[in-house]
């Protein structure tokens, strides 16, 4: 394996890029920062690191805080807008940070911000000559 296979775009991961045909989520687009950037990284260690000692036995996190943790990062430091959203009355959602963070933490929707943290990954993976446009307002 060439070690050049590796290598990823951190400007990319930085500065986000739309994603679709993101697993479980449908038709769904999202302009994504990849869970590589720094921003995504400190905030996720200094929120561990503030768990209290009982939800971090062992250094293995309680999966519960884990999934609340994940979906604060991805919605502070990594999701930054979405395409193809619908409400349940059948129009289409704009982006809202408020309308994130119902979708980010809470647990009804998980697969929500597991497609989210999917594309997140994705974006980190990315090289140069991957398909799809860097820039949000395209």
């Amino acid at each position: 394996m060439k070690l050049s296979s590796l290598k990823n775009n951190a400007d990319i991961a930085n500065k986000g890029r739309w994603q679709k045909d993101i697993v479980g989520l449908g038709d769904i687009e999202l302009f994504v920062r990849g869970t590589s950037n720094p921003d995504y990284r400190r905030r996720m260690q200094s929120m561990i690191r503030a768990l209290p000692p009982s939800k971090r036995k062992g250094g293995v996190v309680d999966p519960v805080e884990l999934d609340r943790i994940t979906g604060v990062c991805l919605l502070d430091h990594s999701l930054g807008d979405w395409k193809n959203v619908e409400g349940d009355d059948g129009k289409m959602s704009d982006y809202s940070y408020e309308q994130a963070k119902v979708f980010l933490t809470s647990a009804d929707y998980a697969s929500f911000r597991d497609g989210v943290l999917i594309a997140a990954m994705a974006v980190d993976a990315e090289d140069d000559e991957a398909d799809g446009v860097t820039e949000k307002n395209s």
